[in-house]
């Protein structure tokens, strides 16, 4: 079964197979690409739900579903080519993987050691009254 985020108008005007097309290689290099850190993007994000769980999800349903929301914002008007439709998704995979402990080094004793640990927790107090 083809994965959602592959029936989008995004990825599939992007890396539809042709054998009449002279990139068609570099296409399936840069799709195979994509699914490697799709794989690796998945398995960060599964932390995730350990360190916060009071955010939403961030599993592979919830990556994916950026590909939907991707073609609603863009619409039929604009096209990407397969670099660009890559770094696009590439960005959907990392753009919450920050939020798991599991990629800080020094884990969330470091975090809180940082300089604009104090800064945030303030913010949360005065502005979001938490």
């Amino acid at each position: 079964m083809v994965p959602a985020y592959q029936r989008t108008r995004l990825w599939s005007s992007a890396f539809a197979h042709s054998a009449e097309d002279e990139f068609d290689v570099a296409k399936s290099k840069l799709s195979a690409a994509y699914h490697g850190l799709r794989e690796r993007a998945i398995l960060l994000a599964g932390e995730i739900p350990q360190d916060l769980r009071e955010f939403t999800r961030h599993d592979a349903t919830h990556l994916d579903a950026l590909w939907d929301m991707g073609d609603l914002v863009v619409g039929s008007s604009v096209e990407l080519n397969p670099l660009e439709t890559y770094i696009l998704g590439s960005s959907f995979l990392i753009h919450d993987l920050g939020m798991g402990i599991a990629a800080l080094p020094t884990g969330l004793d470091g975090l809180r050691s940082e300089a604009g640990w104090l800064d945030i927790e303030a913010y949360q107090k005065v502005v979001l009254k938490k």
